[in-house]
C-alpha cells in the first residue's frame, strides 16, 4: 500500500540508504505533529548532508510529549516525529542556569533547560515540560544517558508538591524537605511552585513537630478553625497565651485568636501550666 511504501521509505531516508532518488528530496521526512505550529519543512532536504539535526521546535515538541517516546531499530518515533540518535543536536549546557526562588516563587518555565546543582557539587541537567512536569530531557534518554538518581529526586520532590503533599512524608524526610527548599532560596511561610501551565501554592513550616510542607487549602481550613471557630481550644481559660510561630497570642473569650494570615499556625506552643488540654497547676 502507499501507506507500507512511504513508511519503508522514510525509514531508508533516515537510515542514510536511499541517496538516489533526487524526487525524494520533496517529500517531508517527519509526520506532522498534533501541534502543527512546533513543526517546520526544513527537514525535507534531509539527504542533502549526512544527517539533518532536528530543530529547536521539534526538540521541544518531543520533549513536551515524552511520553509518547518509541523506538524500532535505530529509529525513535516521538509526537509523530521521527528521527535517529544522529540527528539529535549537542545542547550548550553550559548555558544552563539554575532556578532559584524569587520572592518566595519557584518557577520552572515551561519548554525549558536548566541545571541542579546538588550539595556535593555536581550539575544534573533537567528539562521543564509546558504541561507542568519537570524531568531527564527525553533526548537525553534517546541518547543512553545514564539514570542519575540525585536527578530523579529532586525532580520527583518538586513534582510533588504540583499536586496533593499529603504522602510527601513517605518518600522524603524532614531533613530532605528542608534541603530541597533552602537550596531554592525559599523562606518560612508561603510559597509558590510554577512549571509550564500550572503552579501550586504551599506553605512551609518551621514548627517542631509540623511536617514542613502544607497545602495551601489545609493551611487555610486550620487558620478559620483557630481564627473563626468554635471549640478548637475549648477546654483552655480565656486568657491563656499560646506561641504560634514564636509569637504570644491569646485566647480570646470566644476561644479563638487573633492571628495574621500567614503566621506559622504550625509552630505551637501551649500555656505550660496545661498538659493535653487540661490545667494542672
Amino acid at each position: 500500500s502507499y501507506l507500507k511504501e512511504k513508511n519503508n521509505l522514510l525509514l531508508q531516508i533516515l537510515s542514510g540508504k536511499n541517496k538516489s532518488n533526487k524526487s525524494i528530496m520533496r517529500m517531508d521526512t517527519f509526520e506532522k505533529s498534533r501541534d502543527i505550529s512546533c513543526i517546520t519543512n526544513t527537514y525535507s532536504a534531509v539527504l542533502r548532508k549526512k544527517k539533518e539535526y532536528l530543530s529547536e521546535d521539534i526538540l521541544h515538541t518531543i520533549n513536551n510529549d515524552c511520553f509518547l517516546m518509541q523506538k524500532q531499530g535505530n529509529v525513535y518515533e516521538g509526537n509523530g516525529i521521527r528521527f535517529t540518535e544522529d540527528q539529535i543536536p549537542e545542547l550548550d549546557r553550559s548555558s544552563f542556569r539554575e532556578i532559584k526562588a524569587e520572592n518566595n516563587v519557584m518557577d520552572f518555565g515551561g519548554r525549558n533547560y536548566f541545571k541542579y546543582v546538588s550539595s556535593d557539587g555536581k550539575e544534573h541537567y533537567l528539562y521543564a515540560r509546558s504541561k507542568g512536569t519537570i524531568g531527564l530531557s527525553m533526548l537525553d534518554c534517546a541518547r543512553g544517558v545514564e539514570y542519575d538518581k540525585q536527578l530523579g529526586r529532586y525532580a520527583y520532590f518538586w513534582n510533588y508538591l504540583m499536586g496533593d503533599t499529603t504522602y510527601l512524608g513517605l518518600n522524603y524526610s524532614q531533613e530532605e524537605k528542608k534541603e530541597y527548599l533552602q537550596e531554592a532560596g525559599i523562606q518560612p511561610g508561603f510559597f509558590t511552585v510554577k512549571m509550564g501551565e500550572r503552579e501550586a501554592v504551599k506553605f512551609y513550616s518551621t514548627g517542631e513537630y509540623s511536617v514542613t510542607i502544607y497545602d495551601k487549602e489545609r493551611y487555610d481550613e486550620k487558620y478559620r478553625n483557630l481564627t473563626q471557630g468554635r471549640g478548637v481550644f475549648s477546654s483552655y481559660e480565656p486568657g491563656c497565651v499560646f506561641k504560634f510561630g514564636g509569637n504570644e497570642y491569646t485566647l480570646k473569650e470566644d476561644h479563638t485568636f487573633d492571628i495574621p494570615y500567614g503566621e506559622d499556625i504550625y509552630d505551637i506552643s501551649a500555656p505550660v501550666n496545661y498538659e493535653f488540654g487540661r490545667k494542672v497547676y
